[in-house]
């Protein structure tokens, strides 16, 4: 499991809850806004560098959820592992450590093999 605990998103945590956070230095205040299971509000807390965080306990993998900026802006998180309604729909919160991955002896393409593209717009 790798440490994700400064990681902006949704962070299912092992006691059951989710911890949020989201950057939004612009806004005076900041929820999160459980749509699924049972919708609420949950207040953020202000905290450094325009962060803003909070923890909904009996909340896990599967809820969908967005954040309220400034009590009347509803945003979807910008971290979201997961739209399940596309990108202007809730967010839903997955369990990044859940996924076994299968592919631990592939050791990339040798550099003759590599394709780079640059474009300047």
């Amino acid at each position: 499991m790798r440490d994700r605990s400064d990681r902006p998103g949704a962070l299912p945590l092992p006691d059951g809850s989710t911890r949020f956070r989201i950057w939004a230095p612009f806004a005076r205040e900041a929820a999160v806004e459980i749509v699924h299971p049972s919708a609420r509000k949950v207040p953020m807390h202000a905290g450094t560098g325009g962060f803003f965080e909070t923890r909904v306990a009996d909340l896990g993998p599967g809820a969908d959820y967005r954040y309220l900026l400034d009590g009347t802006k509803e945003r979807p998180d910008p971290w979201s592992r997961f739209q399940p309604e596309g990108v202007h729909g809730p967010s839903r919160v997955v369990d990044p450590d859940a996924f076994s991955w299968t592919d631990s002896a592939w050791k990339g393409l040798p550099a003759p093999r590599l394709v780079i593209y640059e474009l300047h717009v």
